[in-house]
């Protein structure tokens, strides 16, 4: 893996570069798509919005998803408040589940919509088209970094040195992060095209909550890491995937209904 690299003297996350160059990426997609419809400073907020929703629902929801460890500590003879516990607490904020940050993406960017009194659904739609090439990145970070990794497996990587995560030093795993960065290159290449059509125009931020959850849960039946939270054999993004696919398919369905009356 190459978790970090040195750069004028300074040691740089890789995977941080990446999520980086990831967000100017949808940002520049976004705006392509939007140029003709909204102002570039309007744009700039939205875009802090919806990074703020980001990071606030990724690190919420990887704080859920270890919710028993949480309650473990809370009834250890230590507490909460010791300075075992607060090392926890920041430890468990700590990490991030994409799904959190897409679903608190979506909600900041939406009331920042209403807010700027913007068309809500124009954004959306176009955000759509972008989610999908900065998770690219970010899968490509993960690989990077090493987490998020594959079950053991006679074919992939290997993994060295990697001190963050030394379990799976010196073990061949599936390189799932680099399976879905590729499936999420072409859910965007997909929708980058639909984008161009106009029957498909408002309902890309539909089709990409079909695609995406399809992709989501047939991947993490190879994830090898376990701080997935497991819920009745299903793990957490899992069900937050058949959940998203419901709605969205419902929605898609009362929207062809209510054309019909």
């Amino acid at each position: 893996m190459f978790p970090t690299f040195t750069i004028f003297g300074t040691t740089v996350g890789t995977y941080g570069v990446l999520a980086v160059l990831g967000f100017f990426a949808a940002f520049f997609i976004v705006y392509s798509l939007l140029k003709k419809s909204i102002s570039f400073e309007d744009l700039i907020i939205l875009a802090v919005a919806a990074g703020v929703g980001l990071m606030v629902g990724g690190h919420l929801l990887f704080a859920l998803t270890n919710i028993d460890k949480l309650i473990l500590v809370i009834n250890s003879e230590e507490g909460l408040f010791s300075s075992f516990g607060l090392r926890f607490l920041i430890q468990l904020f700590s990490g991030n589940v994409f799904y959190g940050g897409l679903i608190g993406s979506l909600i900041f960017l939406y009331f920042a919509c209403k807010i700027m009194k913007k068309d809500s659904m124009l954004i959306l739609n176009a955000y759509a088209v972008a989610i999908p090439a900065f998770h690219f990145f970010g899968r490509v970070g993960c690989f990077f970094a090493g987490c998020c990794y594959g079950k053991p497996s006679h074919w992939g990587f290997v993994v060295h040195n990697n001190a963050l995560l030394p379990e799976i030093n010196g073990v061949r795993t599936i390189p799932i992060q680099l399976i879905e960065a590729g499936g999420n290159l072409m859910i965007f290449l997909l929708l980058f095209f639909l984008s161009k059509k106009e029957k498909y125009a408002h309902l890309l931020l539909n089709i990409y909550l079909i695609v995406y959850p399809c992709l989501r849960f047939c991947t993490e039946l190879f994830r090898g890491d376990e701080a997935r939270g497991i819920w009745f054999g299903l793990s957490t993004s899992q069900w937050i995937s058949i959940v998203l696919l419901i709605i969205s398919v419902t929605d898609l369905a009362l929207r062809k209904i209510k054309r019909t009356i």
